[in-house]
């Protein structure tokens, strides 16, 4: 087991992990910040009821190829589909194959375009991976969600993660 003092930050607690996007295109090129719009809100934390399951339960799982439900514009490209990693990414790159873990952007170049909330090795052998697409046709969201994620290989600290596009 690791022995790292920012994990005692997490025991006890339940967290809320706003997404970090790397907001990295197809060939590696950061967009600019301003071509996005964030608005800030406030609400409660509820676990996703109902969704699909997914199959990445284990260390270094790479999922097949999950539909999104909507066409989602990631750095100025439309994605149906995209690939969830237990190593806390996602990636819309649906021909990745390779699952190796690795924090380390440079050595990531295969699973960009990505979303990337946790971006560290961890598994799933005790939560869950699922994902829901709701909402009417405009207005659709896709959540995908880790919860009860062991971070840090200690089966003493996990988080649970959602993403919405």
């Amino acid at each position: 087991m690791k022995s790292n003092s920012y994990l005692s930050f997490f025991k006890g607690s339940f967290w809320i992990l706003l997404v970090f996007i790397f907001a990295l295109g197809n060939k590696g090129k950061a967009q600019s910040a301003s071509t996005y719009v964030f608005s800030a809100s406030s609400g409660t934390f509820s676990y996703l009821s109902g969704g699909t399951s997914v199959s990445i339960l284990s260390d270094d799982a790479t999922s097949s190829a999950i539909p999104i439900g909507f066409t989602f514009n990631y750095c100025g490209t439309g994605y149906s589909q995209l690939k969830a990693c237990s190593n806390g990414w996602l990636t819309f790159n649906t021909g990745v194959t390779s699952s190796a873990w690795s924090n380390s952007l440079t050595n990531m170049n295969t699973i960009k375009p990505a979303l990337m909330p946790w971006f560290d090795d961890m598994e799933g052998y005790f939560g869950t991976a699922s994902y829901a697409t709701t909402g009417a046709v405009g207005s659709r969201v896709l959540t995908f969600e880790y919860k009860n994620w062991d971070i840090d290989w200690s089966y003493d600290y996990n988080i649970s993660i959602q993403v919405k596009l």
